[in-house]
C-alpha cells in the first residue's frame, strides 16, 4: 500500500482540514507526491478512518478506566472499537461519550 510506503520512505502523512498533508525529505516527497496525488481520496478515506478508529478507541479506554476494568477486558474494547463497522461508529462513540448523535 502507499501509505506504507510513505512511513518506510520517512513520509508523515496527515490529514489537516480534509486535506492530505505530507512531510519528509525532498527527495522522498518528489517521488511519492505524484503517486500520493493519485490517491488522494483513498488517502483521506485511510487517513479519516485511522483518525476515527483513534478517537473511538480513546473514548472506550475512558471507559474502562471508569469501570476498572482490566488488560484482557481492555484488550477486547480495543478490538471492538477496530472491528466496528464504519457506519455505526458514529453511534458507538455517541454511547461512550454520553452524546446523543
Amino acid at each position: 500500500m502507499l501509505y506504507r510506503r510513505a512511513i518506510e520512505s520517512g513520509v508523515r502523512l496527515r490529514l489537516v482540514e480534509g486535506k492530505v498533508k505530507a512531510s519528509g525529505s525532498n527527495e522522498a516527497l518528489a517521488e511519492l507526491v505524484p503517486q500520493l496525488r493519485q490517491s488522494k481520496p483513498e488517502l483521506i478515506e485511510f487517513l479519516q478512518a485511522a483518525h476515527d478508529t483513534a478517537a473511538l478507541t480513546t473514548a472506550a479506554m475512558k471507559v474502562c478506566d471508569r469501570f476498572g476494568d482490566n488488560a484482557a477486558a481492555r484488550e477486547e474494547m480495543r478490538l471492538d472499537c477496530i472491528n466496528t463497522p464504519a457506519h455505526l461508529r458514529a453511534d458507538l462513540m455517541a454511547h461512550f461519550t454520553g452524546k446523543a448523535s
